[in-house]
Order: structure tokens, then sequence, then C-alpha cells
């Protein structure tokens, strides 16, 4: 039992760290994406600031998916590897670390099912679309 509960706090280090850099670039990507509204709006066309802004919030909507979920589960893992190290009874909070590790690993794993799917329709549409606009063969 004892081994296990050092391997847990042994991974709550890098679970901050990776929950933490997680976070960092999704700032620097979302600050990214405002520079670029900032400039939409200097420039002062219409459509550049029209498709500044739904660029931002696709921009957005992706990062949350992708970098804050799974980076807020695995911050909430390493919460609980934190209680379960400070408590006199660590195995409520080692199963709620475990609980929180599963869900770290569900949002990963549709994340991965999304890509894969998004990669396939472009996929689909970069071979498709050529062969209706008379492009190949």
């Amino acid at each position: 039992m004892q081994t296990m509960i050092e391997a847990f706090i042994a991974s709550r280090k890098w679970s901050k760290i990776l929950s933490v850099l997680m976070i960092i670039i999704f700032a620097i990507t979302i600050l990214s994406e405002l520079v670029g509204v900032f400039v939409g709006i200097s420039v002062g066309e219409p459509t550049i600031l029209g498709m500044a802004f739904g660029k931002f919030f696709m921009q957005l909507f992706i990062n949350i998916f992708f970098y804050l979920i799974p980076a807020l589960a695995l911050w909430k893992y390493a919460k609980e590897v934190s209680k379960a190290e400070d408590s006199n009874y660590p195995i409520s909070h080692l199963e709620d670390a475990c609980g929180q590790q599963a869900r770290y690993f569900k949002v990963l794993g549709v994340t991965m099912l999304v890509l894969v799917a998004i990669a396939a329709i472009f996929m689909a549409v970069a071979i498709v679309v050529p062969m209706y606009a008379g492009y190949v063969g």
C-alpha cells in the first residue's frame, strides 16, 4: 500500500508541471489571437476584422477543449494526491485522485477522437473536392 501511495505522490509533481504548462500554452495562444484581433481593428477593414473575431472565438473554443479542461483535470488530480499525502487516512483521497485521473484520460480520449474525426473529414474533402472540380485524372 505504501508503494502505491509513494507512486501517486511522485506523479503529483509532474501532474502539476504539466497542468501549469498547459495553462501557460492556453494563455499564450489566446493572447496571440487577441493580438490578431487588435491588428484587424487597427487595419479597419471590416472583412479582416470579422475574420479575426471569428478566428479568435474558434481558437478560444479549441483551446478550452484541448488545453484548459485537461489541465484543470490534471490539477485536480494533483490536488487530491496532495490531500492524500497530508491525511492520516489517504484511501478516500486516493480514490478521488483515481477518479480525477480517469476523468483526465476520458477527456484525452474524447479529444483524440475529435482530432481523428476532423483529420478524416479534411482528408476526405482534400480528396473529393479536387475530383469534382476536375483537377484529378
